[in-house]
């Protein structure tokens, strides 16, 4: 089947939106080691790997057919029906396979009273995506059981290979796989977050947590 412009078999793009007998496999292997360095240091090493194997688009994205000046086409032009402003578009497809590797990496530092936790994870695949993530935790040990632990989460991502905001009429013909999933585009965040919490000896901790 045809990949379609809103409905016009323009684009050398194969797809079948209709069968739902499209199968996915997913294997993943994790591989890991702890170590004690000293009675206040504890050292954590992973590395990971997923190898998926089948249908991998999502069916339900799109990716909206431009001119030479990035404006959006409209479907008429194509001879197909007018759904609305600048509703020329394709579905999208993505490579049926792909294989992560990740390796990550967490130190716990236990002070006199608190405790600091910070991991650090890389990740690429197949598709061209890098991601660097890194985490870092310090937990204020209180007494009477309190405690209080701010969070620092920060993450950033590369494009996937075949990530496009937008595609052109003249392209059409020319692409093997599309995708403007903002998932597989670049991407940069920090996430700030606090927990505060009680220990009890006898019925376990209660805790609440904020994130912004």
């Amino acid at each position: 089947e045809i990949l379609t412009v809103t409905g016009v078999q323009t684009c050398a793009l194969p797809i079948s939106k209709s069968d739902g007998t499209e199968d996915r496999t997913i294997n993943d292997l994790l591989f890991g080691i702890t170590q004690v360095i000293n009675r206040n240091w504890l050292m954590q090493l992973n590395y990971s790997v997923s190898i998926s194997d089948g249908y991998q688009t999502d069916p339900y994205k799109i990716v909206t057919v431009v001119d030479a000046n990035g404006d959006p086409l409209e479907a008429e032009s194509f001879g197909a029906a007018d759904i609305g402003v600048g509703d020329a578009h394709i579905f999208e497809l993505r490579p049926d396979s792909r294989t992560k590797n990740a390796l990550y990496w967490e130190n716990r530092y236990h002070f006199n009273r608190d405790v600091l936790a910070v991991g650090y994870r890389f990740m690429s695949d197949d598709w061209g995506i890098t991601s660097h993530t890194l985490d870092v935790k310090y937990r204020f040990q209180f007494d009477n059981g309190w405690f209080l632990q701010p969070h620092v989460r920060w993450y950033e991502q590369g494009e996937a290979d075949f990530y496009r905001e937008s595609v052109s009429a003249a392209d059409l013909n020319t692409l093997d796989e599309v995708s403007a999933d903002y998932r597989l585009g670049n991407l940069t965040d920090t996430t700030y977050g606090v927990k505060l919490g009680k220990q009890w000896k006898k019925i376990g901790r209660a805790s609440c947590r904020e994130r912004v």
